[in-house]
């Protein structure tokens, strides 16, 4: 009886170190599937944010644009003549969500005269 007693006992300690290694893996593969899964949630609603900002300001300096381009149209109606300088002063925040960015103003095609990178 006591050897039956033994057998069950060495059974029962590694079933226990057996289930213990088990939930560490199980909870280990499951903390990092949340971990993947929720930076990829993030640099998502990042990238969302950064093309929302840009296009607010992209959209600021349309509208700066339109605002000479009236200024002008204005003037030659008034004057007849084309004011050689016009400006209009406006500060953007110089980083969007921690990155950089350029724009650039081009003469020609109305549909692509300002580029941001």
């Amino acid at each position: 009886m006591s050897s039956q007693c033994q057998s069950d006992r060495s059974n029962r300690s590694v079933s226990i170190a057996l289930n213990y290694v088990l939930v560490l893996g199980i909870s280990t593969v499951l903390i990092a599937g949340l971990l993947v899964a929720g930076t990829t949630f993030v640099e998502d609603n990042r990238e969302r944010v950064i093309d929302s900002e840009l296009t607010v300001i992209g959209n600021h300096i349309a509208g700066n644009i339109e605002q000479v381009d009236r200024f002008v149209d204005a003037s030659r109606a008034n004057n007849g003549t084309t004011p050689h300088v016009a400006y209009i002063n406006q500060s953007f925040k110089q980083q969007v969500t921690g990155s950089t960015y350029s724009i650039a103003v081009v003469d020609g095609d109305p549909h692509n005269s300002a580029c941001t990178r």
